[in-house]
């Protein structure tokens, strides 16, 4: 039976959705260097709980050797493999990723997670386009019973590039659209929100895409002090689940700007104490943080982590 054949059956079999289970902290770590990569998922600290660190398997990348075939690697899917196929054919390549891991030309690189995740969500998918009401309507046919638990949807992760997350932080109304002159000036995304709210994990990418020594460029503190909340606000009206947002950090070579808490602080550690802040951010925060290629960073990224850890364990 063809991947497709094997979605309408599941839609035919499928009464009410089933509902997902209330998700534990869990960080998604995306290196292509063994040394970082070693430090972020064997240190001391590793969760005992939940799904705890998942790796996601870069293209074709073969750094991780023998040690590759793990429960804890998580599939890849390219954004762009997607923006050309109808809904039933996302649906398909999605679920194919999560029953049989990640399989690429015909190479097995050992994702036994049951778990992808789609890099990335950009412009592609906004309103007026049609990857965007596709990938909702393919979220809504994953949205049946999975034999791993929850629904197929749930299984399926999203990295949200910077570019969404800053059209969403300078919008304002309640499309988060609307320019200081009340007209809208920036995009919306109420369709590809609508299959996003059905997913596993929201992965905001929070960093400006401009490379920067051996990083990015951060977000600036005012960025950091207002984007969060009003991305939380936009999914949560959409109905999504709080608990399903995440924050991704890469290296930081520079203070963020304007970032007046943080004197004495190294550039990891002002992101850490901004992402932290209470309200939205505390929220987002206390879900898990995902890495990008945090590259030398990796010791001080997990010691931050493990201290956040401590605080919602604290709280629950």
């Amino acid at each position: 039976m063809t991947a497709a054949a094997l979605v309408l059956s599941a839609i035919a079999m499928s009464g009410t959705p089933a509902v997902q289970p209330a998700p534990a902290p869990t960080s998604l770590v995306y290196e292509r260097a063994l040394a970082p990569l070693r430090v972020l998922t064997r240190g001391p600290d590793a969760r005992a709980k939940g799904l705890g660190r998942m790796i996601v398997e870069p293209s074709a990348d073969t750094v991780y050797g023998a040690a590759r075939h793990s429960r804890r690697r998580v599939a890849k899917v390219s954004a762009g493999d997607l923006t050309g196929l109808t809904a039933l054919g996302i649906a398909s390549t999605l679920r194919q990723a999560i029953v049989g891991g990640c399989v690429r030309e015909g190479r097995d690189f050992g994702c036994e997670s049951h778990m992808v995740v789609v890099d990335e969500i950009d412009a592609r998918f906004a309103d007026g386009r049609v990857p965007g009401r596709n990938l909702a309507a393919a979220m809504g046919i994953l949205d049946v019973v999975s034999p791993y638990g929850g629904t197929y949807a749930g299984h399926v992760h999203f990295y949200v590039a910077p570019g969404v997350v800053t059209s969403i932080g300078a919008g304002r109304g309640p499309n988060q659209n609307l320019g200081r002159d009340g007209k809208p000036h920036f995009r919306t995304w109420r369709a590809a929100m609508g299959g996003l709210v059905r997913g596993g994990g929201i992965w905001l990418e929070m960093y400006h895409g401009q490379r920067l020594g051996d990083g990015y460029q951060p977000f600036s503190a005012g960025e950091w002090r207002r984007y969060p909340a009003d991305v939380l606000r936009l999914f949560h009206a959409r109905g999504g689940d709080p608990g399903r947002l995440h924050f991704v950090m890469s290296n930081t070579p520079v203070v963020p700007g304007g970032a007046r808490e943080c004197g004495g602080v190294t550039p990891m550690g002002c992101v850490w104490r901004l992402a932290g802040r209470p309200g939205a951010n505390a929220s987002i925060l206390g879900n898990g943080v995902g890495t990008y290629q945090v590259g030398p960073q990796a010791a001080e990224w997990l010691a931050a982590d493990g201290q956040a850890l401590a605080r919602v364990d604290q709280r629950s």
